[in-house]
């Protein structure tokens, strides 16, 4: 099931189309409209492209919070270089004003979930100040769900669709299954059950179509440091629960799984220059910081003239001074280009996540 075969059920007839449509305005009309605005918000398209800038591979994500992180679909980097190639994403669910993002590094887990990262800068600009509450367990057989993606073509809008749930158990791939009428491109979108955010499209093949439930994310929800909840089994149905602070106190009536960094965490590296000429010390700096235990995202953003006139180490955290000091003295044996240490104070923001910006101009 990979976006290559991805397949749009239209053959289905119209008793399963009415169904479906009946199934959505009625889900909707329940809904706080709020939540319905605010999914658009939340929903990120994913452009990926070559070093000749030619369309690689499309697809979907969503926005986990301010701090920049985004999940998406692991597949979607099948056969893609990310040396060269460029990854893009646009936020406040349009396919315009693309801005630039990194992969965090790929963890060897063998589920379909990937963790992008944009500067925070990006998020603050763009006014989204609500965020999805994620959720830990998986809906039952025959249970309403809600899809939203974009499918592919620079024309498409983005895309909600009811749905329901058909499996009761994952497959040997961590995935489960559903009914939703999915199209190429919506790889990677949300998931919403009774308002949270409970897995991401993987895909459809043979009229066959998966996700992968939010709670094989691992590793990759510890470093965006976003907790996940247990869905209450009734209650008000909603498309989306909301947060200014995905971060903030438990909802009432929720039991919290914290996903909280740990003490040992290798420090986290996003990469940012102003220029193609400073690609090349980037990516000696990227394999110098990986050489010395610091993961460092291998996707280099070109930002432009966003980038400040003198280089900066942007760090976010108090308790990551320390690591700012370690980074900079690796950064002085390989560069010449000098960068000052900054702290960006951002609130709720992630431990032991660094930007590396280049100087403009």
């Amino acid at each position: 099931m990979r976006d290559g075969t991805l397949q749009t059920s239209v053959h289905v007839g119209i008793g399963r189309f009415l169904a479906f449509a009946y199934m959505f305005l009625s889900f909707v009309g329940q809904c706080n409209a709020q939540s319905v605005t605010n999914i658009f918000d939340g929903v990120v398209y994913v452009r990926l492209t070559t070093a000749d800038g030619r369309l690689f591979r499309e697809g979907s994500g969503v926005l986990l919070g301010s701090d920049g992180f985004i999940f998406t679909a692991k597949h979607l980097f099948d056969n893609f270089d990310a040396t060269t190639g460029k990854v893009s994403v646009s936020l406040r669910g349009v396919k315009t004003a693309l801005i630039p993002a990194s992969r965090y590094p790929a963890d060897a887990s063998t589920t379909d979930i990937a963790l992008l990262y944009v500067n925070q800068t990006e998020v603050r600009n763009a006014g989204i100040g609500t965020y999805f509450r994620l959720g830990c367990n998986t809906p039952p057989i025959m249970e309403s769900i809600i899809v939203a993606g974009f499918p592919a073509g620079d024309a498409s809008p983005l895309l909600v669709l009811p749905a329901v749930v058909t499996t009761d158990s994952l497959d040997s791939s961590f995935r489960d299954y559903m009914r939703a009428g999915i199209a190429p491109g919506m790889s990677g979108g949300p998931i919403f059950w009774r308002g949270y955010l409970i897995g991401l499209v993987y895909g459809a093949a043979d009229n066959v179509e998966a996700f992968t439930p939010i709670n094989q994310s691992g590793e990759l929800r510890t470093v965006a440091k976003v907790d996940c909840y247990q869905v209450p089994p009734n209650g008000p149905v909603q498309v989306a629960i909301l947060s200014a602070d995905p971060k903030g106190p438990v909802p009432i009536g929720d039991v919290q799984k914290p996903a909280q960094a740990p003490a040992s965490a290798k420090p986290r590296v996003f990469v940012q220059i102003a220029a193609e000429s400073q690609r090349a010390d980037a990516t000696k700096l990227i394999s110098g910081l990986v050489d010395k235990g610091i993961n460092a995202a291998r996707g280099i953003e070109n930002v432009g003239s966003k980038a400040p006139l003198s280089g900066e180490i942007r760090y976010f955290s108090a308790e990551d001074r320390a690591n700012a000091d370690k980074i900079k003295a690796i950064l002085d044996q390989l560069s010449p280009t000098t960068f000052s240490i900054q702290r960006e104070n951002v609130p709720n923001s992630p431990q032991n996540v660094f930007e590396l910006w280049y100087p403009h101009g």
